[in-house]
């Protein structure tokens, strides 16, 4: 008997089954797959194709490495696909962008990092083993032994079948909890629509600091020039300073950078919008794309401790005069808020003046 032929048939069976997975998570939850091909640059038009055609890829290249006539071509396939993968997640990270990756559906909903390429690494290198071993080697097939172990155990069968019935109740529990959230939403979107104010939040303190005391200055580089960039001179122009604190490890954040530029090209000229950004200290100082909107880089949240704001994304409103003009607005809808309540009343303070 060959000495390989059990690592080899090992390999087989972990890399197919992480394919396996990744496979059913994505198409299970195939929403947050598209969002995740999104964030990645994928243009809109081949983003449903594209949810359907890559855990289809990986489904069949699963059933492939359990065949021991296909077992060279689908670690040949699963390689091509993990080097596209690990060179697209490479590419993002040298950029400072970390979308979430969605990889196996809504369980791994983490932003990508080194421990991403690292996964995909190691299973890179279990395809190239079996690569290696060339289209002639002779595996052992795996289904007969399947067949015969759930054949001649019918305990392990009865086990195999308990724990598919307990996923398919988790499944299904995840899927009502999510749907009374989304229903929760909705019914605190019609409270706040007409003005109904909810219980818990009657007894909610004001977050942040104080309003009327200073604001904290600070001096922080700027996205794009590098260069230092201090409150006093995001007050230069006149106007209130709505401070955001984001994180690039913040799923929610990403989101919610594309509203930020549009609400900065909407209130142009009422309030001026300044994302502060928590890197790591590697990407401190390295070339970020920037954005119309003012982006400061802080590391550690040095700023953020001082605002009181830890909390990602949240914002606050600086007077002209450098004083705290808001309690600490907590998330996108928070924010928006924040802003419409904001700028009717300059905008009416101006016409007073006039």
């Amino acid at each position: 008997m060959d000495a390989f032929i059990v690592p080899f048939t090992v390999l087989r069976l972990l890399l197919g089954g992480v394919l396996l997975i990744a496979a059913v998570g994505k198409l299970l939850h195939r929403q947050a797959y598209a969002q995740t091909l999104a964030q990645f640059g994928i243009p809109t038009a081949l983003q449903p194709q594209l949810a359907w055609l890559m855990p289809t890829c990986e489904l069949a290249i699963a059933f492939m490495l359990t065949l021991a006539t296909s077992t060279w071509w689908g670690a040949s396939a699963g390689a091509a696909l993990l080097a596209l993968y690990s060179t697209v997640l490479a590419y993002k990270l040298q950029q400072g962008q970390r979308p979430r990756c969605n990889c196996f559906g809504q369980q791994d909903a983490t932003p990508i990092g080194p421990a991403t390429l690292l996964r995909n690494g190691v299973l890179l290198s279990m395809a190239g083993a079996l690569i290696y071993a060339g289209p002639a080697y002779a595996h052992a097939p795996v289904w007969p032994h399947l067949a015969k172990i759930l054949v001649t155990a019918p305990t392990l069968s009865i086990c195999i079948a308990v724990m598919a019935v307990q996923w398919w109740l988790l499944l299904h529990t995840l899927r009502q909890n999510g749907r009374l959230i989304l229903r929760m939403d909705t019914l605190e979107l019609r409270l706040d629509a007409a003005n109904i104010q909810p219980l818990h939040a009657l007894d909610m303190r004001p977050r942040g600091l104080a309003v009327g005391s200073m604001a904290p200055d600070f001096a922080l580089p700027e996205m794009g020039t590098g260069e230092a960039k201090t409150l006093a001179q995001l007050r230069s122009a006149g106007l209130p300073v709505l401070l955001v604190f984001s994180d690039i490890a913040c799923g929610p954040c990403a989101e919610l950078a594309p509203r930020i530029e549009s609400w900065h090209r909407q209130y142009q000229g009422l309030i001026s919008i300044a994302v502060i950004l928590r890197v790591d200290a590697g990407q401190l100082h390295r070339p970020h794309t920037a954005g119309s909107c003012t982006t400061l880089l802080q590391e550690d949240r040095k700023v953020s401790e001082r605002y009181d704001a830890l909390v990602t994304p949240s914002a606050v409103l600086v007077s002209a005069e450098g004083t705290i003009a808001s309690h600490l607005a907590l998330g996108s809808k928070d924010i928006y808020d924040l802003l419409e309540a904001t700028a009717p009343q300059i905008h009416e303070n101006r016409n007073i003046a006039a």
